[in-house]
């Protein structure tokens, strides 16, 4: 069984979007007494900025959906090698914004 949902997971998503995506990952961290690479990885689990734009809705990650995509197939390698500018561009932000790189800091789940 997996931990609960930390409330202030939602509040932190509050803070941005009412500054539509403008206010510093810093400032919320410092507002709701949490570390900035807690903020920046609920963002970029929750993929924040598609919900604010409207592409994806606001849910929380289940046993269903962690089944449905072991069942999936493999993506081919040509996959892995072709990446939208507009992704490149944001793994870009999250790394200057981290000041380090990781695959799991850009990883999608």
């Amino acid at each position: 069984m997996g931990r609960k949902r930390d409330p202030k997971r939602d509040e932190a998503f509050d803070l941005y979007k009412a500054s539509s995506g403008k206010i510093r990952l810093t400032d919320i961290a410092s507002q709701l007494s949490v570390s900035e690479g807690t903020v920046r990885g609920w963002k970029a689990k929750d993929k924040w900025g598609s919900l604010i734009a409207g592409e994806a809705k606001h849910t929380e990650r289940s046993d269903e959906d962690e089944t449905d995509q072991k069942n999936e197939p493999a993506k081919k390698d040509e996959d892995t090698t072709s990446y939208p500018d507009d992704l490149f561009l944001k793994a870009v932000q999250i790394v200057a914004e981290a000041k380090q790189a990781s695959v799991s800091l850009l990883r999608e789940e």
